[in-house]
């Protein structure tokens, strides 16, 4: 009876060990840092997805790079650019006026804004900002 109680004492002990063991390695893990890649990263790679006709990845990519920083106009530009290629255009209007609104400025924002309220039959504003676009084009350079 005695050598039962030795055989589990040191399986105890041995479990008890591993456990330590396991936690400290997940506390230094924890510590070590790495938040994994930037926003200008998470931007490259949704380029490289977008050039290989792969929307869905290019999302997933964009929306990381907004979690990194929330403040990108690129990021949101691009994430409202590629919701115009998959057909969803609130989602896309709400990006487009966000990276606008954080002063992203590209001479096809107009045009883009308008697919986007095209695609939710907004066609008024759609010819509204086709006009913006026009006048646009139609002002001096400076």
């Amino acid at each position: 009876m005695t050598s039962t109680k030795r055989e589990r004492k040191p399986a105890r002990s041995s479990i008890s060990a591993v456990l330590i063991l396991l936690t400290g390695t997940a506390v230094m893990l924890g510590g070590c840092g790495d938040d994994g890649p930037s926003a200008e990263e998470h931007i490259a790679r949704a380029q490289q997805f977008v050039a290989s006709d792969d929307p869905a990845s290019a999302v997933i990519e964009l929306k990381n790079a907004l979690q990194k920083d929330a403040q990108s106009a690129e990021a949101r530009w691009l994430l409202g650019s590629t919701y115009l290629e998959v057909g969803d255009g609130a989602a896309a209007l709400k990006e487009l006026e966000q990276a606008r609104r954080l002063g992203k400025r590209d001479p096809d924002m107009p045009l883009a804004l308008a697919r986007a309220h095209m695609l939710q039959r907004e066609y008024q504003q759609a010819l509204d900002q086709l006009v913006e676009m026009e006048d646009a084009s139609s002002r001096p350079a400076v």
